[in-house]
């Protein structure tokens, strides 16, 4: 039995919640939206998703870098906190995720959220 079983649940279902407040909101036609992922080439949804996690790694290497005069953690804790980060931020407003990526990272590392917020705002500086 997963550990997590609840919290997998409810996540898939607030996903799937969002994504169908999302596609009534922008008034998507289902029948239109199957036609449209019928035409799509198969090849297409595993190549995204290759490189949706390519660009995370980059992304976590440029944090990593940036935080690593502060921060001792691995590259996976920054990948880990760079990849839940991102759908925070499409939902919160003003990078709201930027400052959920910084309390992971303080609750994985036991940093002090506001070293890893310094950290933050010279990341975005530069």
């Amino acid at each position: 039995m997963v550990k997590n079983a609840g919290k997998i649940v409810l996540g898939l279902a607030l996903g799937a919640g969002i994504l169908v407040a999302a596609g009534w909101l922008m008034d998507v036609k289902p029948k239109e939206l199957v036609a449209a992922i019928d035409r799509a080439a198969i090849w297409s949804v595993p190549a995204s998703i290759g490189a949706l996690f390519v660009l995370f790694a980059l992304g976590a290497l440029r944090w990593n870098g940036s935080l690593r005069p502060i921060l001792r953690h691995t590259f996976w804790q920054g990948y880990w906190a760079m990849l839940i980060s991102y759908p925070v931020n499409a939902i919160l407003p003003a990078k709201g995720g930027d400052l959920f990526r910084v309390n992971v990272m303080a609750v994985r590392t036991g940093v002090a959220r506001a070293t890893i917020l310094g950290g933050e705002i010279l990341d975005k500086a530069m």
